[in-house]
């Protein structure tokens, strides 16, 4: 059985955090400069709807959360 350990700072009551988690996290929660704007699938361009498959194909292949292989 291999066992990897890892450096991890404290964070709270007993639980640890690597830096690089917490980085990943902070990009989660950001306020955005301009306000979304919800676009009817059909309306969109080629390109955007090429953007918007190419995001969840890239959170298909995410194996952080095995969740994300499940939803789509």
């Amino acid at each position: 059985m291999l066992v990897v350990k890892t450096a991890a700072v404290e964070v709270g009551v007993n639980f640890p955090i690597r830096p690089q988690d917490q980085a990943w996290i902070d990009t989660l929660f950001y306020i955005p400069r301009e306000p979304r704007v919800r676009r009817e699938y059909r309306m969109l361009t080629e390109e955007q709807r090429n953007t918007f498959h190419q995001a969840f194909v890239a959170l298909k292949n995410d194996t952080v959360c095995t969740e994300n292989v499940l939803l789509f």
